[in-house]
Formats: structure tokens, C-alpha cells, sequence
């Protein structure tokens, strides 16, 4: 009596095998077995001089640029008169921004 397996079902019996060619192993094996023996990746160096600084100044004008366009938003919304979400927000990006500069940056 003849046994017929679908392709899926033989490639997932077949991986288990020794010396079944790579083209017969799912992606997920191929893709295990060669990274098997990476090394974990080290965390890069924290940036030092010029590069410190402009990290800073990225971090808080980006944080004050998206959170203030956010509260921005808010007020075209809930068309406030008074720009209070754009406040808020420049106030929460700039505090947010500060706050990775000393998490990131240890200063």
C-alpha cells in the first residue's frame, strides 16, 4: 500500500533526518542552523564629543516637534482658541527629550 503525503507535511517529517540537504529543511531551520553559533550583539558605545551633542539636540528637538505637533493637532480638533494642546506638548517633548538625554547619554 502506498503512502502519499502532501510536500508540507514531508518537508516537516524529513527535517528531523541526518544528512537531508538544505533545499528539503524549512526556511525556519536553515535560518536557525546558521545563527546557531552567532554571538549575542554587543551594545554600540554611547556617542562622545560632537557626537553627544547632536544627539542631544536631536533628542529634544525631536521630542518637542512631535509632541508639540501632536498637541497641535489636539487643539485644531477640538478648535481651542487658546493653544493649549501645542503647550502641553512642548512642554512634555522637552521633558521627554531631557529625560533620554540623561537616560542615553548619562549627563
Amino acid at each position: 500500500m502506498t503512502r502519499i503525503q502532501s510536500p508540507f507535511t514531508c518537508r516537516l517529517h524529513t527535517a528531523a533526518v541526518q544528512g537531508v540537504s538544505a533545499s528539503r529543511l524549512p526556511p525556519t531551520d536553515i535560518v536557525r542552523r546558521a545563527m546557531a553559533g552567532d554571538p549575542q550583539p554587543e551594545d554600540p558605545a554611547p556617542p562622545e564629543g560632537a557626537d553627544a551633542g547632536w544627539t542631544a539636540v536631536g533628542y529634544l528637538l525631536g521630542g518637542m516637534i512631535v509632541w508639540g505637533g501632536a498637541g497641535w493637532l489636539v487643539d485644531r480638533w477640538l478648535d481651542l482658541d487658546f493653544p493649549a494642546g501645542l503647550l502641553v506638548g512642548l512642554i512634555g517633548g522637552g521633558t521627554a527629550g531631557v529625560y533620554l538625554i540623561v537616560k542615553r547619554l548619562g549627563a
